[in-house]
């Protein structure tokens, strides 16, 4: 199967389409979590079976920590941990960061940890980083500090963003011109950024990158991808990421008194920075 871009990009283009499943982790009610082991082991099983089936990639998202109470459990913070775990079971599934939280991490390490799992895995590694700061609080516990002014964050942001990029492309690190081990040069054809807006897809798309659009976007989906088309130099075969949730049911009406705790939660969860819109449940059904 094949995704053919509309007129609307300007100019045609076809890439191959592939599925992936992807894990969150994270979850509000932090009692799924009360044994993080057999979560672990139960998406590893989960992506296991994902490739006997067919399936082309597994992603994961990077959470960090959970509150006292267990209200919310933070979910994976160590993606290359556990990806290298996945790897060990599996022969082809392509494995992807959806994405590394970059702010909070060393770009050195990152690149280390990547390339090593690249090796591992028989370079199947699809590497994806994110300008997220988490929750609030979250950066000093990492002892980082994020600027108040957005404009600052984005800057400090692309500085971490190219030093990644060329620790992966091997630029010296030092004078005595040391580079990381193992070079692993291949991963930058294999780049990623998530994004929530269409300047920063398309930013992306003009440094070559694939681009990972998520559930929770500032601006419409298809708005993020059509800027993310533009930016493409001629030639240069896309990679759109799109994740979406999947939810099973008899019928719509089921599916949404089934999922209707869960829409409002995530609802209030991003009301207060996402674009004003009503929640699922209050559209009419079909």
């Amino acid at each position: 199967m094949t995704h053919q871009s509309n007129s609307d990009f300007e100019r045609p283009v076809e890439a191959p389409l592939q599925i992936g499943v992807f894990a969150h982790f994270a979850e509000e009610d932090g009692s799924v979590h009360s044994n993080a082991d057999s979560v672990y082991e139960r998406f590893i099983d989960l992506f296991v079976h994902a490739e006997s089936l067919g399936f082309d990639s597994a992603w994961v998202r990077q959470f960090h920590l959970q509150n006292a109470d267990r209200s919310r459990a933070g979910g994976l913070p160590s993606p290359f941990v556990f990806l290298a775990a996945v790897a060990a079971r599996t022969e082809r599934l392509r494995l992807g960061t959806g994405a590394v939280t970059l702010p909070l991490e060393s770009p050195l390490r990152v690149a280390e940890d990547a390339a090593v799992l690249d090796v591992l895995s028989g370079g199947r590694v699809e590497l994806g980083v994110a300008n997220g700061g988490g929750l609030p609080g979250l950066a000093e516990v990492f002892g980082r500090s994020f600027a108040d002014d957005p404009a600052k964050r984005r800057v400090d942001y692309l500085k971490a963003l190219q030093a990644l990029l060329d620790a992966l492309a091997g630029k010296p690190l030092d004078e005595a011109g040391q580079i990381i081990s193992p070079l692993r040069p291949q991963l930058l054809d294999r780049f990623w950024q998530a994004t929530l807006s269409d300047t920063s897809a398309f930013e992306a798309a003009e440094r070559g990158h694939g681009v990972l659009v998520g559930t929770t976007q500032t601006v419409p989906a298809e708005v993020t991808a059509a800027a993310y088309y533009r930016g493409l130099a001629d030639g240069v075969t896309p990679r759109l990421g799109l994740s979406t949730l999947i939810f099973p049911g008899r019928s719509r009406e089921s599916a949404l008194r089934e999922a209707e705790a869960g829409i409002l939660k995530k609802w209030a969860w991003g009301k207060d920075f996402l674009p004003p819109r009503p929640p699922l449940l209050r559209l009419q059904t079909r």
